[in-house]
């Protein structure tokens, strides 16, 4: 669900637990929007 909310499709879906690739992310926060876990946060 939040992958597909990326633009830069920056979530590594294989590592547990997921990581955003930092160094691709545009800080946009469409996936902190969508998680529903609300894993995603900023810091």
């Amino acid at each position: 669900m939040c992958y597909s909310k990326c633009p830069q499709k920056c979530i590594d879906m294989t590592a547990k637990p997921f990581v955003i690739q930092q160094e691709h992310c545009l800080h946009c926060g469409n996936c902190m929007e969508v998680c529903p876990f609300g894993a995603v946060v900023r810091s």
